[in-house]
């Protein structure tokens, strides 16, 4: 039977447990999540982060969907480091999207190459919560970053990376003054 973070935002917050999509796109690293809840996970970084895709199968599919002539294909996710109040245990958070949907996951890729986005925000003076954030990947899903309408060049991981980066942004710029 599957495992699912007991929340209001149902099925698509894996636990880290899971077998989740992100081991499609390379060797990830899962980490034990914190049980003191998402309301004391306070991210203090938020990094926008690129990894080349490593599985041979899923790279051929998609360059062949995709047309492109077997391009570098690249998986974009939000990595979010946190630091629980309670417990004080650090960890990281990944965020991403692909064709199993949105995912939220306890740890990091490894072992994969990645390319730098040159984007990050530190929230030291203003952290923000792991709840805050599945909220706005709950607004992104109603926005239409669903499974069903996952599609390799118009709505893809890219897109749902990006606009999640922007909406932590534009949440942190108009929480700091």
């Amino acid at each position: 039977t599957k495992k699912t973070t007991k929340s209001m935002f149902g099925d698509i917050f894996k636990s880290s447990r899971e077998n989740t999509g992100a081991n499609k796109y390379g060797a990830f690293k899962y980490q034990s999540e914190c049980k003191c809840g998402d309301q004391h996970l306070m991210i203090r970084e938020v990094y926008l982060k690129s990894c080349r895709l490593t599985n041979p199968v899923t790279h051929t599919v998609f360059n062949i969907l995709s047309g492109l002539a077997m391009k570098t294909v690249v998986h974009d996710y939000v990595l979010g480091c946190y630091k629980c109040k309670e417990c004080g245990k650090k960890g990281v958070v990944t965020v991403d999207y692909g064709a199993g949907g949105c995912e939220i996951s306890f740890g990091k890729f490894h072992k994969v190459s990645l390319l730098s986005k040159d984007k990050r925000l530190f929230l030291n003076h203003c952290p923000i919560s792991l709840k805050k954030i599945k909220g706005f990947v709950v607004l992104l899903k109603e926005d239409g970053f669903t499974k069903p309408n996952y599609h390799p060049i118009d709505k893809n991981c890219q897109h749902f990376a990006k606009d999640l980066f922007e909406m932590i942004f534009s949440f942190f710029e108009n929480s700091k003054y």
